[in-house]
């Protein structure tokens, strides 16, 4: 005990006990929480242990903060999964600041960080004593046993999923029990079960030799959704302690309290140039049309031109392609896609979503929609619809399609029209309501004017609604010749039909003006007579 470099070996213990309380159906704790200390000249360990409990059907996360003289601030999060109905002993050693020798105090704090504990946050204060070690325990410190960490990516970006791969190593002869790896990243602490290297029980961590060595690899997950772009830091943690042989006169195994080594490092988390992401999808039904609104957001660095919203349902064999929209970069955008729902039966069905331009693509299931079966309406006797020409060729300035209501009944009826899967164009109806008295006909347009840049055939589809009920589905196809500049819809269609009146009125203007100019002469020749 007298040597310079005799071991300095403080045990101190506190038992923090939560009140009894009568277990009900959602019911979480943190009990029986023992805090241990060793230390060796200027390395210092804290082990802590507690029984963790939690009835309920929701994550529970709550933290544990150790305070006191001689002691910096340490602290550590404890997870309490959903379902763990039978009470769990747990164990982790945690690096801490230099312990000095005296009665002094401990203060340890439980916490909920997320969801509720059975009492919320405790704090207890207790006296512990730091004393000189029993030599014989040959308890002491050892190297740590990461050997390497690597990032399975350097360079992430949101949505990604990253790995820590922890190569663990130790000689051939140790035997190491109760070792936990953690990993503390943008706030967050991920750590493992339990486990052994090279015990005799089957809950072995898989191991391989190489080079007169042992070593394993853990890998250890998390994702960076909802992280800024930056750098942020990591640290990897390793407890455990090894079994040597017996070696006193009790004949006991030993036992080495292994260091929470530690290794730092960094993961760089950027935008991409070109990012999309699905951030909210709502269906809604009414009749046989399934109305989808997609949220679309652009978490890259670039504005997204382009962007369209493919719909489909596989069971039904349907599916829809939404006009393009701009997304600009930071920003995002609500995007519509009507579907025509065929006759099915009521159910719940899977429909996929595919948001994409011409450099991104991002895709999910919306599982077990929900909608109400239908048999799709058709055009009653004594209606009739057609469209003059259902394949056009279109110029640059735009086409028109001309659709004819023919209504045989007694009551006059009223109709609007939709276009969908135009996203190659600009699309606008005229009259935007068509109403149809009884025992007569009429007559509506729908003008289409292509893109810049969009050539050869494209189809395009126009719904005729009575009331939210679809009556009438007309598919069209439009031989686009080709423009330079992007039609406008609205603009477009007022040139075209107005063109042939502007022409006459001009024309008229110069007759008069010929006929002034004949009356004038003739005028002046008549005074000369």
């Amino acid at each position: 005990m007298n040597k310079m470099n005799a071991l300095l070996s403080v045990l101190f213990t506190v038992l923090l006990l939560v009140p009894a309380t009568v277990l009900a159906a959602d019911y979480a704790a943190i009990s029986n929480v023992k805090v241990a200390g060793t230390v060796e000249d200027d390395d210092s360990i804290v082990t802590l242990s507690y029984t963790a409990q939690n009835t309920g059907t929701s994550k529970v996360i709550a933290r544990i903060t150790i305070d006191g003289d001689g002691l910096d601030s340490v602290g550590h999060s404890v997870v309490l999964e959903a379902g763990l109905i039978n009470e769990q002993t747990r164990t982790v050693r945690i690096p801490v600041s230099e312990l000095t020798a005296g009665d002094r105090e401990l203060t340890a704090t439980i916490k909920a960080t997320t969801g509720t504990l059975d009492k919320g946050a405790e704090a207890h204060v207790v006296k512990y004593n730091v004393a000189s070690a029993d030599p014989d325990a040959d308890d002491e410190l050892l190297d740590g046993l990461v050997n390497d960490v690597e990032v399975e990516e350097d360079e992430l970006t949101y949505g990604d999923q990253i790995e820590f791969e922890i190569e663990l190593e130790t000689t051939n002869e140790q035997r190491i029990s109760d070792m936990i790896v953690e990993v503390e990243f943008d706030g967050e602490t991920i750590e493992t079960r339990e486990f052994k290297m090279f015990g005799d029980d089957d809950d072995n961590v898989e191991v391989t030799l190489d080079q007169d060595d042992f070593k394993t690899m853990l890998s250890i997950p998390t994702s960076v959704d909802d992280m800024d772009e930056g750098t942020y830091d990591f640290e990897v943690r390793v407890y455990g302690r090894e079994e040597v042989e017996a070696d006193g006169s009790d004949g006991a195994n030993r036992y080495h309290l292994l260091d929470a080594f530690v290794i730092t490092g960094a993961i760089e988390v950027e935008k991409m140039d070109d990012n999309l992401a699905i951030a909210g999808v709502n269906f809604e039904q009414q009749g046989n049309v399934l109305y989808t609104a997609v949220l679309v957001e652009n978490i890259g660095n670039n504005n997204e031109e382009n962007v369209r919203v493919k719909v489909q349902i596989s069971d039904l064999e349907v599916g829809q392609t939404s006009n393009r929209v701009i997304v600009y970069e930071d920003d995002d955008a609500t995007i519509y896609a009507p579907i025509v729902l065929p006759s099915f039966a009521t159910g719940e069905y899977d429909v996929k979503l595919t948001v994409f331009n011409d450099d991104v693509s991002v895709v999910r299931i919306a599982e077990d929609v929900e909608m109400v079966g239908v048999i799709s309406a058709q055009p009653s006797a004594d209606l009739a619809i057609g469209v003059d020409t259902a394949i056009k060729t279109v110029s640059p300035t735009g086409a028109v399609y001309a659709l004819t209501f023919t209504n045989n009944g007694a009551a006059a009826r009223s109709f609007t029209l939709e276009t969908a899967g135009a996203e190659w164009g600009q699309t606008s109806v005229n009259p935007s309501t068509v109403v149809v008295g009884a025992g007569t006909s009429e007559i509506a347009s729908v003008f289409v004017a292509p893109n810049a840049g969009q050539t050869g055939t494209k189809q395009f589809t126009v719904f005729v609604k009575e009331g939210n009920q679809i009556v009438k589905s007309v598919g069209l196809t439009a031989n686009v010749e080709g423009n330079s500049v992007t039609g406008s819809a609205v603009y477009d269609f007022e040139n075209f039909v107005d063109s042939g009146l502007k022409w006459i009125a001009a024309i008229l203007i110069v007759v008069l003006i010929v006929l002034f100019v004949v009356w004038s002469w003739n005028k002046a020749d008549e005074e000369e007579l």
